[in-house]
């Protein structure tokens, strides 16, 4: 099965690509926008060989980090969110357990990350918006996609102390997808149109 939740992201853009999407300390975002970054971020995976992997997202929440999550998934990977103030050593344990991820980092947690993780391809969070939000590399990447793929991992400490990527509900496409369809939509806009779901 192909399905997958960045089909309630493209379905939300064209029912209303005005619509407001996400709101953060920078301002809001239309769904039109949300998609068309989350498209040039998985150009800009694809295009640093980073289409398939992992990638570490060191970063504040918001807009920026959210497309990028959907980028990852455009690009065929699955994401790893991480505290901007994980330890070192946590970090690198994190970085040894995925075997080698890509590290997306916003501007102001890139040199760390660099400092932390030596032999990580670092990749500056706001430079994934640059290219165009062409179609063609994600297409390539969700050709060889299925729904059982993981599409993000938490990592835990665990009773053992040791780190722990966990990979239990919801860790693949097709959950995330069940989760938008029967839990999310019925909470999604009400009368006054206010934002709430994809």
């Amino acid at each position: 099965m192909r399905t997958s939740v960045l089909e309630y992201l493209e379905a939300s853009a064209a029912r209303r690509p005005e619509g407001i999407a996400v709101i953060d300390e920078t301002g809001e975002y239309s769904y039109r926008q949300l998609l068309e970054a989350s498209r040039r971020a998985g150009n800009s995976l694809m295009r640093e060989g980073v289409g398939g992997r992992p990638v570490m997202l060191v970063a504040e929440k918001g807009f920026a980090m959210l497309a990028a999550m959907f980028g990852v998934l455009y690009a065929g990977g699955y994401y790893v969110p991480i505290d901007p103030d994980t330890p070192e050593d946590r970090m690198r344990s994190i970085f040894d357990c995925l075997r080698n991820p890509a590290v997306v980092a916003d501007c102001d947690r890139s040199l760390a990350c660099y400092r932390k993780l030596p032999r990580a391809h670092v990749l500056l969070l706001e430079s994934l918006f640059s290219r165009i939000a062409s179609d063609e590399p994600p297409a390539l990447a969700r050709a060889h996609w299925i729904d059982a793929n993981p599409a993000y991992v938490l990592f835990t400490s665990g009773s053992t102390g040791n780190t722990q990527g966990r990979r239990r509900e919801p860790p693949c496409n097709r959950q995330l997808h069940r989760l938008v369809r029967r839990d999310l939509r019925p909470y999604g806009r009400g009368s006054r149109g206010k934002p709430g779901s994809l």
